[in-house]
């Protein structure tokens, strides 16, 4: 009984994990997204964008620096109103992949 108790609670713990396991990073390791890049100008709408993403706090796909100046690493934004490379929509649901606010940008492995 104690070790059908056990195989139960194993099996149990196990979908558990695995469940609330994140799955794979849709950015690829050159910082693209569907073949465009995710570096450079970038103006932010409220809809119909290039990418629609959300916020998070920690572990997001891809960690992303507001600068000024040029960007050349993926992940290194500058918000523009006119003359951008992509669009973004910034959403809670419905998203192409999360982003995170960093000192260090880049494409999180």
């Amino acid at each position: 009984m104690k070790k059908r108790l056990f195989h139960i609670l194993f099996l149990l713990s196990t979908v558990v994990l695995m469940s609330g396991s994140r799955s794979a990073n849709p950015i690829s390791p050159d910082g693209t997204y569907k073949g465009r890049k995710l570096y450079g100008r970038v103006r932010l709408v409220p809809g119909a964008a290039d990418f629609d993403v959300s916020i998070s706090d920690c572990n997001g796909d891809l960690r992303v620096e507001l600068t000024e100046g040029g960007c050349f690493r993926p992940g290194q934004w500058n918000i523009v109103e006119h003359g951008a490379d992509f669009t973004v929509h910034l959403s809670t649901s419905g998203k192409d992949f999360t982003i995170e606010f960093s000192n260090f940008p880049g494409v999180r492995n």
